[in-house]
């Protein structure tokens, strides 16, 4: 029987180390046990949402900029939950704040903030339609109520590449040179991978839609949160045959 609880596996990338040594050689090691505590916050807040749900969860991957939740059933899940699993980093930097508040005697004028400014740039980051950021998540979840799943899949990559240009181009700095690669190598990532997690998607479905509202289509658009039907030849056909039939004439 699976285990429903299974908390995130903290993974750091080795660079990790480094990036801590050379925050100690320069003085800044308070400022990146700051940055860090906020963002495994943040990550960790996915990964107890992902836990309640029952999320197949792989690992948490520290970098020196950045964390990310690794799940393997994303979109496999009821609408709603993976809507709540998304919302659950940006909404704990509301705690964050909070906690931040109590902490201020102690951590001074200079760290309070510090850690400011640190929570409120992780969150804005991170509400960007950049792929794989929350905010990416969120905007594909979105257009799937009215949108053929396949295409707002589709419509990530572009989208993706826009913002990502133009948060380069207006925060340019040396030190964010990393961040613009990685971003950039996960939608590089994604565009070569996103018709096999569509299928992945579709399989899910042929082991029974979860969704009471219905939906009845004269095209072939398939809407994620419903339960779809189509209308081809004046004869009705359910989900599973329009699926089944995905198979032998999509690529």
């Amino acid at each position: 029987m699976k285990k429903r609880w299974q908390w995130p596996k903290l993974v750091a990338h080795p660079s990790v180390l480094m990036y801590f040594g050379m925050c100690l050689a320069v003085g800044w090691f308070k400022e990146s046990i700051i940055a860090f505590f906020i963002i495994l916050w943040h990550e960790y807040s996915h990964g107890l949402v992902a836990c309640l749900f029952g999320y197949e969860i792989k690992e948490i991957r520290l970098y020196p900029f950045g964390a990310f939740l690794m799940v393997r059933d994303f979109g496999l899940k009821p609408i709603w939950q993976d809507l709540l699993l998304v919302l659950a980093g940006p909404l704990s930097h509301l705690g964050l704040y909070l906690f931040g508040l109590f902490l201020r005697p102690w951590l001074g004028t200079h760290s309070y903030a510090y850690y400011t400014l640190v929570n409120q740039s992780v969150l804005i980051l991170n509400l960007l339609p950049i792929w794989p950021l929350d905010g990416a998540k969120l905007l594909l979840l979105c257009l799937s109520f009215k949108l053929d799943y396949l295409l707002c899949m589709k419509l990530l990559i572009p989208i993706s590449l826009l913002t990502l240009g133009l948060f380069a181009w207006y925060t340019f700095q040396i030190g964010h040179i990393l961040i613009y690669a990685y971003l950039l190598t996960q939608i590089w990532d994604y565009a070569s991978h996103f018709y096999y997690y569509y299928l992945n998607w579709l399989i899910g479905r042929l082991a029974g839609c979860r969704y009471r509202r219905s939906v009845l289509h004269h095209d072939r658009c398939l809407l994620r949160p419903y339960h779809n039907f189509y209308l081809e030849k004046g004869c009705l056909m359910d989900e599973k045959s329009f699926i089944q039939a995905k198979f032998l004439v999509d690529k």
